[in-house]
């Protein structure tokens, strides 16, 4: 434990990625504090960090699941939405390829989304 303290000490800055920070008001395995401390050291300039209210650790599985997982599709989508193509294409292919694929994972999470605890639904939060 106090290892990751330090990892997370020493390395919170260095996140610059877009960051979604999720925490269960009775987590009792991670402190809220570590939460707080990433949101507020983080260098990203796209932060999001909600507090789910009375839930514990896993906030996939307990009192606001359905809150839980509508806020992770909403931010990947937004995400995806956003997303350029950096291959050499001209831009008119690349913005169909990218409508595409931002369209075939929106497809994925909704029909995951649509099947809570199934292997498929498991495997994308599992990997958040």
């Amino acid at each position: 434990m106090m290892e990751s303290i330090t990892l997370l000490r020493e390395n919170a800055a260095r996140i610059s990625l877009p960051l979604l920070l999720m925490h269960g008001s009775e987590d009792n395995l991670v402190p809220i504090t570590a939460s707080h401390f990433i949101n507020d050291n983080a260098t990203s300039q796209e932060k999001k960090f909600e507090v789910f209210e009375g839930s514990h650790h896993e906030t996939l599985h307990d009192k606001e699941q359905e809150r839980a997982r509508e806020l992770i599709k909403e931010w990947v989508l937004s995400h995806l939405t956003a997303a350029q193509v950096t291959e050499p294409h001209s831009q008119s292919d690349s913005s169909a390829e990218t409508e595409t694929a931002r369209q075939q994972a929106q497809e994925e999470i909704v029909k995951g989304s649509k099947q809570p605890g199934s292997a498929e639904n498991t495997s994308v939060t599992d990997s958040l």
